[in-house]
Formats: C-alpha cells, structure tokens, sequence
C-alpha cells in the first residue's frame, strides 16, 4: 500500500495507475478509526480479499490529523464525513461511485465487492451494513437484478419495492 497525503499525491497516482491500465484502491484511515482498524485486522488481512486488492494499486490517505489537507481531500474532493472509506477507481481513472464504501465491511462480502470484473462489466454492487454486524450485498447486472436473470428493473422477490427505479 503506498501512502498519499492530499490531492496532488492522490492525482499523480491515479494517473500513473491509469498509464499502466490498472484499477485503484483509495483506502481512508485514520489512527483513532475502530473500524478502520477492524478492516486492516479482519478484512485486508483475508487470503480472498488479498488475491482480489493484488489486481489494484493500492493507496492510503492516512486523514488522522485531520488536518486542511485531509479535509480537502475526504470532504472537499469527495464529499466523505470520515474514515473508513475505501473508494474504487477503473483503469481509466474515474472513481466508480457505485461502488464506495464506507464504514465496515466483513472479508466475505469484501471480495466479491472488490472483483476487478466489477470494475469493467458494469456489476454494480451495493452494500448495506445493519445492526449487529449483518451485511447485505445486492448486485445489479446492467439492467438485471441478480438473482432474477429474466426481470428487467424488478426487485428480487421477497423485498420491497421503492417508488425510485434506481436503474432508470
């Protein structure tokens, strides 16, 4: 993991990833972070979390001062309250808002959400953390909702359905 501090680093990084056709990871930590340290102690240290992070440059923006420069880069460049925050970018450099992360996110469900395939077939994955730990991961296909390859902007059964297509 190579360390970043500001906008600058993280520009000459994205754009040295993005001349040798490799994804990046941008990894926002912070020393005071819980769960910050959770991820590096549980998650990154997964044998299927790292053999899926060995596909992209890995960054870290170490935000524990919280300094101007941190706040310029979390709130400023990216709109992130704190850390952690994991931010994907494609080959070609553009942050894949899709698929931000932020809070914890258990080693299971981080390598399916880390697949460098996500990154170029479109899979759109969607993680949502609730209480107790529990995490649910729902991906969409393009226009499918996995699960239901026949549907087209449906929800999966069981689960309701909002008044916002978020596909459309």
């Amino acid at each position: 993991i190579k360390a970043i501090s500001g906008l600058a680093d993280l520009e000459r990084e994205v754009a040295a990833a993005q001349a040798s056709g490799r994804p990046v990871i941008l990894d926002f930590y912070a020393n005071w972070c819980v769960s910050c340290k959770e991820m590096e102690r549980s998650t990154f240290s997964d044998p299927a979390v790292a053999a899926e992070m060995a596909h992209f440059v890995l960054l870290q923006a170490d935000v524990t001062d919280n300094d101007a420069e941190d706040q310029a880069l979390m709130q400023g460049r990216f709109g992130i309250p704190g850390p952690p925050a994991i931010l994907f970018f494609d080959p070609q450099g553009q942050e894949r808002r899709s698929q931000r992360l932020v809070g914890f996110m258990p080693a299971s469900d981080f390598a399916v959400f880390a697949e460098p395939a996500a990154l170029k077939t479109g899979k759109v994955l969607l993680a949502i953390s609730l209480a107790g730990g529990i995490s649910i991961l729902v991906a969409f296909f393009g226009q499918k909702w996995l699960g239901d390859p026949k549907a087209t902007n449906r929800p999966l059964p069981g689960l309701p359905t909002n008044t916002h297509d978020p596909l459309r």
